[in-house]
């Protein structure tokens, strides 16, 4: 044999070990006589292509492909290859489960006997389904009997929760709770009749509301026209140079208020002047000074007023006959002296 027909049948042999290969890898055996079957899933999460398809445990094939339904983009349709030649009913269901709490997914064929007529062929669709965890795990029977004695056992609980010869601390709990639902059913109660009390009155005040909103929207333009008015009558006054009326007003303010402030000193200022006039007049009038005795000595008084009278008349006589007490002659003759008729000392 050449070397050329050496190197090409290795190369043979080498293609079809690595085909071979890749089939077992994803559980395909090429010697064996297949099925080849597809179902449509909604959600195919955590489903591969290789994921194994079991038939009571037993694993008789794997997925082989995974693709999007062009007619429905909502499903996904899996061709799954089954190495296993079983004459399988077209009833025939593909469940969807999971394989452990942390492994993926895998499909379980469910029928009820092997069929020897009108059985699956090559290509054929089958109707799927999907099964939760717990479901898996313990099957459809143990999960009902679980769940019915797990719900009996939660009533049994529940049942007992805040029993009154208990202490312990969800049972005071759960006391305290019931008895203060109770007074807030009791509040609920009361509040309900204070509003139908209050129902008259409520619906007397919505209907005042509802007069004054009708009463506002009919004199909307007479409310209108006053707002206008008086949005005029401001535009005017400001015109009118009523900011600097203002101006000048508060001035007049401020001096007034300067003025008052002298004035409270000048009257400060008075009361000073009294308070010292009446310690003064208490002096004269408490004192033993000559004013106070001339004030007191009626004697002294009349003597005094006697002498200011005398002096009166001594003056008025030297008014009137300046001869008498003064020698006024120019040519040194002494002019006689002449009794006034009229002498005022002889009136009094």
């Amino acid at each position: 044999m050449s070397k050329e027909a050496k190197i090409g049948l290795l190369s043979i042999l080498v293609i079809f070990a690595l085909i071979y290969g890749y089939k077992f890898v994803v559980g395909q055996n090429i010697f064996q006589k297949s099925l080849t079957l597809k179902t449509k899933y909604a959600d195919v999460s955590q489903l591969t292509e290789s994921s194994p398809v079991y038939v009571n445990g037993f694993k008789i094939g794997a997925v082989s492909r995974i693709e999007l339904n062009a007619e429905n983009v909502d499903e996904m349709i899996v061709t799954m290859r089954l190495e296993r030649a079983l004459n399988l009913p077209k009833s025939t269901l593909a469940v969807q489960q999971s394989e452990g709490l942390v492994g993926g997914k895998g499909i379980a064929l469910k029928f009820d006997e092997v069929c020897s007529n009108n059985c699956l062929q090559n290509g054929d669709f089958i109707e799927g389904s999907s099964v939760g965890l717990l479901s898996t795990l313990l099957g459809e029977d143990d999960l009902g009997s679980m769940t019915e004695d797990m719900a009996t056992s939660v009533k049994e609980v529940l049942g007992k929760l805040g029993d009154e010869n208990s202490n312990a601390a969800i049972d005071k709990i759960f006391r305290n709770l019931s008895a203060t639902m109770e007074e807030m059913a009791e509040f609920a109660a009361s509040t309900n009749k204070m509003l139908e009390r209050s129902s008259k009155n409520i619906e007397l005040t919505f209907k005042n509301m509802e007069a004054i909103t009708k009463n506002l929207a009919d004199n909307n333009a007479q409310i209108s026209g006053l707002l206008t008015n008086l949005e005029g009558i401001t535009g005017d006054l400001k015109k009118g140079g009523l900011d600097q009326t203002i101006g000048n007003a508060n001035a007049t303010l401020a001096e007034a208020e300067k003025a008052m402030i002298n004035l409270e000193k000048t009257l400060n200022q008075s009361n000073d002047t009294f308070t010292k006039l009446n310690e003064v007049l208490d002096e004269v009038k408490n004192g033993d000074g000559s004013l106070q005795q001339l004030l007191r000595d009626k004697d002294l008084y009349d003597n005094m007023s006697s002498t200011a009278d005398n002096l009166s008349l001594l003056l008025q006589d030297l008014r009137l006959n300046p001869s008498r007490y003064v020698n006024i002659s120019v040519f040194g003759k002494k002019q006689p002296y002449v009794k006034p008729e009229d002498d005022p000392a002889k009136k009094n």
